[in-house]
């Protein structure tokens, strides 16, 4: 998977700076999460569980676009590890939902843990990342005295 360099994937090569075969499954799937958004963002006054799930996958799909994009200032491993702790709980909680809201919200949080899978497996060149943020995640953010 290397380019050659060491310590630096493919992802970060020279030319056109893109894996293509990270890039396409993470563009479709961030494309997919995407397309849920407008909807959830309807939800989010009436359904606490629309409006958790709408925050984590707006925040999963800007790290699909980070990656897509070559930010190499991100520590995607270690912002992975926190959104997957997200995940699972929100994966507990749908399971204590109706069958109905398991088939409607379920499959978003299938796409939503394929992009965290792809974006965790992304590791940045030791020499072009200049500051790496902690884990953040939309229902608990880092305060801002800890940036």
């Amino acid at each position: 998977m290397g380019d050659g360099k060491v310590g630096q994937p493919a992802l970060w090569s020279e030319g056109n700076n893109r894996h293509p075969t990270m890039n396409v499954p993470l563009q479709k799937a961030v494309s997919e999460l995407e397309s849920h958004l407008p909807e959830l963002e309807r939800q989010r006054a009436s359904d606490t569980f629309a409006n958790d799930l709408y925050e984590a996958a707006y925040y999963w799909c800007e790290l699909g676009r980070w990656v897509l994009e070559n930010n190499t200032k991100v520590n995607y491993p270690e912002r992975v590890r926190g959104e997957r702790e997200l995940l699972a709980k929100l994966q507990e909680i749908l399971g204590n939902k109706s069958p109905e809201e398991q088939l409607r919200y379920g499959p978003l949080l299938n796409v939503g843990s394929e992009i965290l899978r792809m974006v965790g497996a992304v590791q940045p060149p030791r020499d072009g990342a200049s500051r790496f943020s902690e884990s953040r995640s939309p229902m608990f953010p880092i305060p801002a005295n800890r940036l």
